[in-house]
């Protein structure tokens, strides 16, 4: 049993932190590198509230609950990335002011919303998570399902927050201790985020079943 949860995690934590998940690198990047080093506590419940949704994911389409293809996962993913850096860009002012004051806003209603789409983007990741990695849970059977999906969903996590960690190592690097502007940074992971879910979405497109060569 402890070989197969040792397995599990493994296969979790490469399948994240290895480079052709270049899309979730960034998406991870852009979820919280746009705050400041500081702002670790917020971050973290990001980060949980993400991980929330793609465990969610994977528990319902290893259950059979709700079935998505391949290339819907692939397009969805890259459809995430650009409602992301939307987000950002939207919300960049208030995202410098909650930097400056080192602590962010109380109001329940705008992290609700906040929370809320960042749980349904990780819903989105847990569609492709389990194309990726999630479709060996079904086949391992029922005895021990929950603690399979708990030690695939934990090694996810700590791959996730391995990025996490080097994305706020780059927010303090750059507009930390360097010179460039919390809002040039945004604006710059906003502008690389469009252009990637663009080739990402595009790509995705043309390798459905649906269009012919």
């Amino acid at each position: 049993m402890m070989q197969t949860v040792e397995f599990l995690f493994h296969k979790g934590l490469y399948y994240i932190i290895e480079f052709p998940a270049y899309e979730h690198w960034f998406f991870i990047c852009m979820l919280v590198g746009v705050y400041a080093h500081r702002q670790w506590t917020h971050v973290l419940h990001i980060s949980g509230v993400f991980a929330a949704g793609y465990t969610i994911a994977l528990l319902a389409t290893s259950l059979d609950i709700i079935r998505i293809s391949s290339e819907l996962s692939a397009i969805m993913v890259a459809i995430s990335l650009l409602v992301l850096a939307l987000f950002n860009l939207k919300n960049s002012n208030t995202i410098i002011r909650q930097a400056k004051r080192k602590k962010v806003e109380k109001s329940s209603h705008a992290l609700f919303n906040k929370y809320s789409l960042f749980a349904l983007l990780g819903l989105v990741h847990g569609f492709d998570f389990y194309q990726g990695v999630g479709k060996i849970l079904p086949q391992m059977g029922m005895s021990h399902f929950y603690t399979n999906l708990s030690a695939l969903s934990t090694g996810l996590f700590v791959g996730q927050m391995a990025i996490t960690a080097m994305a706020l190592f780059l927010s303090w690097l750059f507009f930390g201790k360097g010179s460039m502007a919390h809002r040039d940074y945004i604006l710059f992971l906003s502008a690389a985020a469009i252009g990637i879910s663009f080739t990402a979405i595009m790509s995705a497109i043309m390798t459905t079943t649906y269009i012919q060569p």
